[in-house]
């Protein structure tokens, strides 16, 4: 059997990126379904999906996919172009991933909506970093 492999493209992340953003803003108001931990998970996928789009569009592959390196290569692909706070607040979403890392140790931090308020605004900075050095596409 003869498998064929196909890149994504960068307007396929963006347009997954925008759907799990949309998901999770949109879940904000549904808290009988969407718990924080649920949609902290979606707005992470929202979050390297737009990295992913960046990285496609500039033919650069990152060497992992935690926020600690996506933010690492965003230096690298944008230089200058990044808030130093903002870099903190993008590193930041890792926390509540990094604390799964040990099950010796996994002791979950409580997470709550505003948490996911706080991590929307850091998804929101990304989104309006990300598409302003996207290629402009024909309308």
């Amino acid at each position: 059997m003869d498998f064929e492999t196909r890149q994504q493209t960068w307007e396929e992340a963006l347009k997954e990126a925008e759907e799990y953003r949309k998901a999770a803003v949109g879940g904000m108001d549904r808290t009988a379904v969407f718990t924080p931990r649920i949609l902290y998970n979606i707005l992470a996928m929202s979050a390297e999906k737009y990295c992913i789009a960046l990285f496609t569009s500039r033919r650069y592959m990152t060497e992992g996919h935690t926020f600690h390196d996506l933010a690492a290569a965003l230096v690298e692909v944008l230089g200058s172009d990044i808030d130093e706070g903002f870099l903190k607040e993008f590193k930041d979403l890792d926390k509540p991933q990094m604390e799964q890392c040990s099950l010796a140790l996994y002791k979950p931090t409580p997470m709550g909506y505003e948490d996911i308020s706080s991590y929307l605004g850091v998804l929101e900075g990304l989104r309006e970093l990300i598409t302003g050095h996207l290629p402009r596409t024909a309308a």
